[in-house]
């Protein structure tokens, strides 16, 4: 059975043990964003442009709240993407049952 999780407009297939905890992600990742405004203020000036349509991408790093800022931010810029933990240890609660 394949489940289907949607950001934006696009459908990604996940595997999530407790879809519950998907609250404490996203506020994690509300708090997060506000600490990281160089990147919020790139999301915010390009996401009408999506400079990165068409793009394709794969990642690979540590999973962590930064990083599920990271990825946001290229979807909304419109990039195709594709990410994998590169560690499981250093992938932080909150984001297991949210990216």
């Amino acid at each position: 059975m394949e489940n289907k999780l949607c950001i934006g407009q696009t459908p990604f297939p996940y595997i999530i043990k407790d879809i519950n905890s998907y609250k404490l992600g996203r506020k994690e990742l509300d708090l997060a964003e506000k600490e990281m405004p160089g990147l919020m203020s790139i999301r915010n000036e390009y996401a009408d442009k999506k400079p990165l349509s068409g793009i394709r991408l794969t990642g690979s790093l540590h999973m962590t709240i930064q990083t599920a800022c990271l990825i946001e931010t290229l979807v909304e810029l419109g990039a195709s993407l594709r990410w994998c933990s590169c560690n499981i240890f250093s992938t932080q609660v909150c984001l297991r049952s949210f990216i």
